[in-house]
């Protein structure tokens, strides 16, 4: 009798392993590209350790790329089905025929930093300096800031500002280093600048309301095909879910954060 019971419990534990395996394996998944050292990743690393993905039945597959190129890219061969990237550079695909949708995700932003002996103490003062940029030359802050120089100052930062682009990281080692005289980064890596005495001269939000935009424009989002959306309603909508469940999570419980410090 013993070795029945044994038996049927083993059946049962076998049964259990494999409808699992089975549940696991019908579940969509939705591969979402970001940056290896982005903010972004704070998010879904809370996202996967509350196991939301799973909550909404599906399945978060992370892909860490190396700049906002390279997820570009990857959205656009079919690599990745979402990544995070700014209204302007989806206006201008859109523009170009691609079929992208923007879903606000952020309303933080950066800003311009420079150094204290650099002598800038306005966007007017960039003139002839030497300007360290994260990104590209698409870069949103850099398309806004050349958008405010041209209509409040009458000045073309394009031609008359030595650029350098690069990676965030290295962009403010290069300023701490004196190598450039002020840079244009994202916002947790100003706020690194900013603890090491370097000054702000304005935010990117500010230049918006300079501009007489809305400064609460989210200017990042998820963003996706729109044909891929259609073809799978559930994944996107269970994935957008998950994203605004986890935001609600590092609103109110602060010690979420504690694990994402050294992040």
């Amino acid at each position: 009798m013993k070795k029945i019971c044994n038996f049927v419990s083993l059946f049962l534990f076998f049964i259990s392993v494999s409808a699992y395996a089975v549940s696991e394996a019908s579940k969509p998944v939705v591969k979402v590209g970001v940056l290896k050292w982005g903010t972004v990743n704070w998010e879904l690393q809370t996202l996967l350790k509350k196991k939301l993905d799973d909550k909404n039945k599906y399945k978060l597959e992370v892909v860490g790329l190396a700049n906002k190129n390279a997820t570009a890219i990857a959205l656009q061969g079919g690599e990745v089905d979402v990544i995070v990237s700014d209204y302007i550079w989806v206006n201008r695909q859109r523009a170009e025929g691609a079929n992208f949708t923007f879903v606000p995700h952020s309303l933080t932003v950066g800003g311009l930093i420079a150094r204290p002996d650099s002598g800038i103490e306005s966007v007017a003062d960039l003139v002839g300096k030497k300007l360290g940029i994260a990104g590209g030359p698409v870069d949103k802050s850099w398309v806004i800031l050349q958008a405010y120089a041209i209509e409040k100052l009458g000045i073309n930062l394009r031609d008359q500002v030595d650029t350098v682009f690069a990676a965030p990281a290295v962009i403010n080692e290069q300023i701490i280093e004196g190598k450039v005289d002020a840079v244009l980064n994202f916002w947790h890596y100003n706020a690194r600048l900013r603890a090491a005495g370097m000054d702000e001269i304005i935010s990117v939000k500010s230049v918006l309301k300079e501009l007489d935009l809305n400064p609460k424009t989210p200017l990042l989002g998820w963003v996706f095909d729109k044909g891929w959306a259609e073809k799978n309603p559930d994944s996107i909508t269970a994935f957008l879910d998950s994203s605004f469940q986890t935001k609600e999570i590092l609103l109110n419980q602060l010690e979420t954060w504690e694990g994402l410090k050294k992040k």
